[in-house]
């Protein structure tokens, strides 16, 4: 829900770049863009609003994806903003059943004001460039978002669960703590839904959002980033001026000072965050009311498994080649052959720093006999120096200031020697080695694959089965047959080296079957549940057919699919028929200008 309306935010201030221009046209559009287009309960639907929707997600999910026209584009977006507005209508008029907690107050502050950031920031950028001011970053930014991954969010989130022998969606934890988010001053509104648009709570976020804003600022700089600060300010406000001259009602002017355009920015934001926390608290609840089915799940799993067994059960050559391949995690069955294959995680210590020298080194070989080219080689690497990440949040002693936010690359690097010794002391078994691999690979496909690597061997013929370079497979190879769970390196000639630096690896587990033939009839839930698919995040079984029967978008409470489960179903048929909607489809015209 965050994103949907990061990106929502994001389009209606971009939207007055097509939206200016001489002021006889400027006039006629205030008119146009506020034409009431539905009305739901006492709530009404602009053209305006239709616009901003259709441009942030309508095309793209219903034109370009699902091949509608634009006529029907329009009216699947006119009728999913429809259903956001009564789910969030029927949330405040049940405070009993929907009242947010104090956890979900403050996660809405925190996507107001992280959406209200998102928003500024290309301004922040413009700025920077009319100062030539690049030079100046914000912490944020000197962050490569690329490189940066959470140990927290790697193992696998279950979505459903066993009660009683049943599978049930597994309820969403709505308790906890969000660091730095004071909510004082909705505490008293947090029973009363209607009162969440008070004055002072606007004026607390819009305090908030200033403050993170203005946040990082080094003393060296201060005054050049506040300088870029003040002028993305200035740039939004005048985006903002310019955006809610169609937002006017006949005869009505709004405020262009500069404190009154942030307010009301503030306010359109939260209220439009506070629709998408009740909708997600209404998800929430509904999901644990959805009617799943123990049969689809294994009758999935069932047709899966006999369709692998038709393709591989006597052709042992097809399956190797496949299993090590991108999609070898899509297969169910395992033949029974002299193949043996076994998942493995994967370190990277990149050359970094040595990376040229040891290009020159390899293209100047036959200047060196084997031995010399050995030893250069080994002094190169020996002066590797390794990048960190912080595997958690790391904080002062003293004031407990945030230093490092999780996954956040750390200042400083260390040896390669250090970061073996530290291998060597910490990594004894699968967890360990997972936070010692978050805080130093390079390897982003180890960090972001639903898999590990898959690597076989023949054990009659030795012939090996894998993608990846001679000696990683040689090592791989070497842990499953002596049965160990990672390298031990006591020198650098025990190093597995490529071009792309030091590798260390763990072997998590043997690749097989989880059933037998003979048994699949005999399948049960608990067998799937029990059943670990993925040793490394933890997800089993009966968690990827799951997703594959119930996929998750489907718990994305009115969203841009158009497939409902049968409790969002059940639930958009009730909406309709406690508030009256009316939708005035005769102005919804695909040759309108959007």
């Amino acid at each position: 829900m965050k994103k949907f309306t990061t990106i929502l935010m994001t389009c209606l201030i971009m939207l007055v770049v097509v939206l200016t221009g001489c002021s006889t046209f400027r006039v006629d559009k205030v008119k146009y863009y506020n034409e009431i287009l539905a009305k739901v309960g006492d709530q009404n639907i602009t053209r305006f609003d239709l616009i901003n929707a259709y441009n942030s997600y309508g095309y793209t999910n219903y034109v370009t994806q699902q091949g509608k026209s634009e006529k029907e584009a329009l009216l699947s977006t006119m009728d999913l903003l429809v259903q956001r507005k009564l789910t969030a209508q029927y949330a405040m008029d049940n405070p009993a059943e929907y009242s947010l907690s104090e956890y979900e107050v403050k996660k809405l502050y925190r996507d107001t004001v992280d959406s209200l950031l998102e928003s500024v920031e290309d301004n922040k950028t413009t700025a920077r460039k009319i100062y030539d001011l690049e030079k100046v970053e914000s912490a944020e930014d000197e962050t490569d978002s690329a490189e940066s991954f959470k140990l927290s969010e790697y193992n696998y989130e279950k979505r459903v669960e066993i009660v009683d022998g049943q599978i049930k969606y597994k309820k969403i934890e709505t308790d906890g703590d969000i660091d730095e988010i004071d909510i004082s001053i909705a505490q008293k509104y947090i029973k009363y839904h209607k009162n969440y648009t008070q004055d002072a709570i606007v004026k607390q976020l819009l305090a908030l959002f200033k403050k993170e804003f203005y946040a990082n600022i080094d003393n060296e700089d201060e005054a050049l980033y506040k300088r870029v600060c003040d002028k993305a300010i200035e740039l939004t406000c005048t985006n903002l001026a310019n955006y809610e001259y169609y937002l006017r009602e006949d005869g009505k002017k709004l405020s262009t000072n500069k404190e009154d355009l942030l307010y009301r920015f503030v306010q359109r934001t939260y209220l439009s965050q506070l629709e998408s926390a009740y909708i997600t608290k209404v998800n929430n609840i509904y999901l644990q009311k959805e009617a799943l089915s123990n049969e689809s799940i294994i009758n999935a799993y069932k047709a899966m498994y006999e369709s692998d067994y038709a393709k591989y059960a006597n052709d042992a050559d097809a399956y190797n080649e496949k299993i090590i391949s991108t999609d070898g995690d899509l297969i169910y069955y395992t033949p029974n052959s002299d193949a043996e294959f076994g998942y493995f995680l994967h370190v990277l210590l990149p050359l970094n720093n040595v990376e040229d020298d040891m290009n020159w080194l390899k293209d100047h070989r036959h200047l060196y006999t084997d031995e010399e080219y050995k030893a250069e080689q080994m002094a190169l690497i020996n002066q590797i120096m390794c990048e960190q990440r912080a595997t958690k949040d790391i904080r002062d002693d003293t004031t407990g200031e945030l230093i490092y936010e999780e996954g956040v690359k750390m200042e400083g690097e260390v040896s390669i020697q250090e970061a073996l010794e530290e291998y060597a002391d910490t990594v004894k078994d699968l967890n360990s080695f997972k936070e010692f691999m978050f805080k130093y690979t390079t390897d982003t496909a180890t960090l972001t694959a639903d898999m590990p690597y898959i690597i076989g061997y023949n054990t009659v013929t030795d012939e090996e089965y894998s993608s990846m370079v001679a000696n990683f497979t040689a090592e791989a190879i070497r842990l499953m047959k002596e049965g160990k769970s990672n390298s031990a390196y006591s020198d650098a000639d025990e190093y597995i080296l490529s071009n792309y630096g030091v590798h260390l690896l763990y072997y998590v587990g043997p690749v097989n079957n989880k059933v037998k033939v003979e048994d699949i009839n005999k399948l049960t839930i608990e067998q799937l549940d029990s059943a670990i698919l993925n040793e490394a995040t933890g997800e089993t079984y009966l968690d990827r057919v799951f997703d594959l029967v119930y996929p998750a978008s489907s718990e994305g409470m009115f969203t841009s699919n158009t497939k409902y489960s049968s409790y969002e179903q059940t639930l958009i048929e009730s909406l309709y028929s406690k508030y009256p909607v009316t939708l005035y489809e005769t102005k919804i015209k695909a040759s309108n200008k959007i």
